[in-house]
């Protein structure tokens, strides 16, 4: 039977489950956030582990983490990452002077090591190739602390393998081949890096130069894990959103009450009478059949009559887009649906909001549906696309206008994403025989 890597979280019931340990007699929740000692920024990634309990968290976006202990007269931290020094910190009895509501607040700064790089020739280019080998193919990729986690494989994704890769293309570490067909690399709320494959989902930990598959539980990972967004503060940020419905809800969980607020309700008003009308469209023994099934399952009938004719899966529907972003302690929701990007407070209040256009070009082709945030700076870009090139329509957070643009030089580049103003993304040349390999540009000021 293999193991569940899951992390113990304490969510809301319907999404999350409680995986506490039973025989605590004094829990205590340590939280805090770990920085670098140098440039006083959030680092993600970091492992943080408990000595008494074996616990093991690791740190997400900005730095964030929040872990379980048992309050005793001694805990025994240990933070670390490849390129950092490892940091100490021993808790006793005087640390829980002042704790509120069973709460340690502790923040932590790791100092950078200092590795000697070989030198370079710098050559003033627009592109500069990430990472490139011709025996194998990068096919999907993810930051892990100044390294990078690829997805590669040689002739099929079906034996498909993980490395980790540094700044000068040196593999660290590599995985076993992959079980099961992979089909893309997704990083959770909490900062971990999974493999989304057709069957099954593995999580990435690493060890020295291994990388280890953890076996995920499908349901449950989909259920608990997928619709959480982000955290900020103690809130975890999550939806319930159904890709076959027309509206859906964002909502923040307060994980130190376990209270829920409804952030927003979005819905696509057009699209969501276009779908209910499918009822009315039935013959009358189908809809007989819909009322029925209403009554035993507690599904609305007109959610019925919508998969009964496979509405979702038409021409006539497309997928809701609102997404959630955070920036510095803000939240932020982009509603196409009402051209409004609104703005939230850590409680969860409207501090305002204002109008958004950038997804109604004059070619509404061009607009991809998808929004990027800066994993450095926060910045948000929307991605359109023009002749086979992406563009990038920076916008400013402040007032919903865009500021910039930038068009990538590469035409039909896939996977990107943006670090600390440069993007990222994968491409092969037309008819060269070169593999897949990973590339960036810088974004202008």
């Amino acid at each position: 039977m293999q193991p569940s890597f899951l992390p113990r979280i304490r969510l809301l019931a319907i999404f999350l489950v409680v995986a506490l340990d039973s025989s605590a007699q004094s829990p205590v929740v340590i939280t805090g956030y770990v920085t670098d000692q140098e440039r006083g920024t959030g680092i993600d990634g970091v492992i943080i582990v408990c000595k008494e309990n074996s616990e093991v968290v690791q740190s997400g976006k900005a730095g964030y983490y929040d872990l379980q202990a048992v309050r005793t007269d001694k805990i025994h931290l240990e933070y670390r990452l490849y390129g950092y020094e490892t940091a100490e910190v021993i808790l006793d009895a005087s640390s829980w002077a002042g704790m509120r509501h069973d709460t340690l607040f502790l923040n932590r700064s790791l100092k950078p090591k200092a590795i000697p790089l070989l030198p370079v020739d710098i050559v003033a280019k627009k592109v500069d190739t990430v990472f490139g080998n011709l025996h194998f193919f990068v096919e999907d990729f993810e930051f892990y602390g100044n390294q990078y986690i690829l997805l590669t494989f040689e002739n099929s994704l079906k034996k498909a393998r993980v490395r980790l890769v540094d700044e000068n293309q040196k593999t660290l570490a590599t995985s076993d081949v992959i079980p099961d067909e992979a089909i893309e690399l997704y990083k959770d709320f909490q900062g971990y890096v999974n493999v989304v494959c057709k069957e099954q989902i593995y999580r990435l930990l690493f060890e020295d130069e291994r990388i280890i598959l953890g076996q995920l539980p499908v349901e449950q990972f989909r259920r608990e894990i997928i619709p959480c967004a982000d955290t900020v503060k103690g809130h975890i940020l999550f939806s319930n959103y159904y890709r076959n419905y027309p509206a859906f809800s964002w909502f923040s969980y307060q994980s130190r009450d376990t209270t829920v607020k409804k952030l927003k309700y979005v819905k696509d008003k057009d699209l969501l009478e276009m779908y209910e009308e499918e009822f009315d469209f039935l013959k009358p023994r189908d809809r007989l059949n819909a009322r029925k099934m209403e009554i035993s399952t507690g599904i609305d009938k007109r959610v019925i009559a919508a998969e009964m004719t496979g509405f979702p899966h038409s021409l006539y529907y497309t997928p809701l887009y609102a997404p959630l972003f955070v920036a510095n302690d803000t939240s932020y929701i982009f509603d196409h649906y009402t051209d409004r990007l609104f703005r939230f407070n850590i409680g969860g209040q409207v501090i305002d909001s204002m109008k958004i256009s950038y997804h109604h070009p004059k070619d509404w082709k061009e607009w991809k549906h998808k929004l990027i945030q800066d994993r450095t700076t926060h910045q948000v870009y929307a991605l359109h696309q023009r002749g086979g090139k992406y563009i990038l329509l920076k916008i400013n957070l402040n007032n919903g206008k865009v500021v910039s643009d930038y068009t990538l030089t590469n035409p039909y580049a896939s996977h990107l994403k943006i670090k600390n103003e440069q993007v990222y993304y994968v491409y092969r040349p037309f008819d060269s025989g070169q593999t897949k390999f990973l590339y960036k540009e810088k974004l202008p000021d």
